[in-house]
């Protein structure tokens, strides 16, 4: 409907009623108001089918055309996993890898959306071209219906806030990390023989995981006789010591 018909329906609808009750013929009661009189006979049509037949719905022109080309809610939800789904398997039963969640626990965010809301959503990474993963999404997609389609503007619009893109600060693999907790298991572990006096040796202890890590590159220091007790070379833990990280 144009904009404005619905107010004009109520207000019609409702002067049609004041008319028969007082007996002013529609044509002057439009005069005044600036409604047609047909206008007003078939609001009064409306409202009296409403009343005989409890058809609220026959009271206003209101209704809306529906679009031939809406995706079907399966549909969406299948191009959805290609943005959410970090285990989602090619036909081949490859893991397709285009989006990974984010390993820390503080990449956490809350949907910007909504901010009353307090649940947070763990940031995933995409790993991929965007082109890539629709081409992925599009091909499963006609493989399981034949009439399948769906645009690469549709696509990016089912693209959740928290699936961000690939930035220069991500490290895109996890063996830092995994050597990360290495060294902070091995100094605790180091620590732990020390205190329990079952370590035989008397070289000195590093004070934490990070100086650990760092030790590879103090190699020359202790080379030159710099700060020899700051570092501990990886080779003093001997074979004979396990490290559970």
């Amino acid at each position: 409907p144009r904009a404005g018909c619905a107010p004009a329906q109520v207000i019609a609808t409702a002067v049609s009623n004041a008319a028969t009750r007082h007996g002013v013929s529609y044509k002057d009661i439009g005069e005044r108001l600036g409604l047609a009189p047909e206008l007003i006979g078939k609001c009064k049509a409306s409202f009296n089918k409403l009343v005989d037949d409890c058809e609220w719905e026959q009271l206003f022109d209101d209704h809306r055309a529906v679009r031939c080309d809406t995706l079907p809610d399966k549909w969406k939800a299948h191009g959805l996993q290609f943005w959410t789904d970090a285990e989602l398997l090619d036909p081949a039963g490859q893991l397709y890898g285009f989006v990974r969640y984010s390993e820390r626990a503080k990449d956490q965010i809350r949907d910007p959306a909504n901010r009353t809301s307090k649940e947070t959503f763990r940031i995933a990474w995409l790993e991929a071209c965007v082109r890539d993963v629709y081409a992925a999404m599009k091909a499963a997609g006609e493989a399981t219906w034949p009439d399948f389609h769906m645009s690469l503007t549709v696509f990016s619009g089912l693209r959740p806030f928290y699936v961000k893109d690939a930035t220069r600060e991500t490290c895109m693999c996890i063996y830092h990390m995994r050597w990360v907790e290495l060294c902070l298991g091995g100094a605790a572990y180091r620590h732990k023989l020390r205190e329990h006096q079952t370590a035989a040796c008397s070289c000195p202890v590093l004070k934490n995981g990070d100086e650990w890590r760092k030790s590879p590159r103090a190699a020359s220091t202790l080379a030159s006789g710099e700060d020899r007790n700051t570092w501990e070379p990886l080779a003093h833990l001997g074979d004979d010591v396990q490290v559970d990280a």
